[in-house]
């Protein structure tokens, strides 16, 4: 059984895919389609569907503090955790790895969702389990292009950037700054093409013509960011400042 406090076991049911993964073998991708999909269809936990394959969700807050000194603790101590649980779920047997910061909220700080999923990306690769899993990022801090293109350079197959489709979704049931011909799912349908062409258009300055081939490079340089945190959760980042 997979861990039963932050991963929860989905069971695999055949009403319609909610988040499409593309690019690698299988069993970690199993359809084709752009990186981001609508949250329509998912339940309150986080959910893939794709055949043959086991869901996990991690969930990625930490408990707030009234010091800085201590959040940096309650942080550190949740990438821990997120590691240890992704490491026990693979091993388990999990072909998918949700991160999801929906638990979010006023006593609960998501941690940041490219933080996140580096952390597990980098620890699985250092354990040997990387290629037995893929990684599926439900965030509300993906909006625009280049958050996306983070996110898949550090190894994420699939995201939900759900407060985006919320957002996209209270626009048009308000009317505010849209069509009034425009329906949801014309809007949503916009917005994942706009992500689509964008990523694109990132791939070929690159000269990448492939998710594949993008998702995992870490083609960024970080700045500002202390190097053991570079080397523990974004390893092989350049860094000169």
């Amino acid at each position: 059984h997979l861990p039963a406090v932050h991963a929860r076991h989905h069971p695999v049911e055949d009403d319609g895919v909610v988040l499409v993964l593309g690019g690698v073998p299988k069993p970690v991708d199993a359809v084709m389609g752009y990186v981001v999909r609508t949250t329509f269809g998912l339940k309150p936990a986080a959910r893939v569907v794709l055949s043959d394959s086991r869901a996990a969700t991690l969930s990625c807050v930490f408990a707030a503090a009234e010091t800085a000194t201590a959040a940096g603790e309650h942080l550190e101590h949740a990438l821990r955790r997120i590691r240890d649980e992704a490491r026990e779920a693979v091993t388990a047997g999990a072909s998918i790895l949700i991160l999801s910061d929906r638990e979010a909220g006023p006593d609960q700080i998501p941690i940041p969702a490219l933080l996140a999923v580096s952390a597990v990306h980098h620890d699985l690769i250092r354990q040997g389990l990387r290629m037995r899993c893929g990684l599926v990022v439900e965030t509300g801090e993906a909006r625009e292009i280049a958050h996306f293109a983070l996110l898949i350079g550090y190894g994420a197959a699939a995201i939900n950037p759900y407060v985006a489709f919320e957002t996209i979704d209270q626009l048009v049931e308000e009317g505010t700054f849209v069509p009034p011909t425009l329906d949801l799912e014309s809007a949503h349908a916009h917005y994942r093409k706009a992500i689509g062409k964008g990523l694109l258009k990132i791939f070929a300055k690159m000269g990448i013509s492939t998710l594949r081939s993008y998702r995992g490079a870490q083609i960024f340089e970080a700045i500002g960011i202390a190097r053991p945190v570079i080397d523990e959760n974004f390893t092989g980042t350049r860094s000169r400042i």
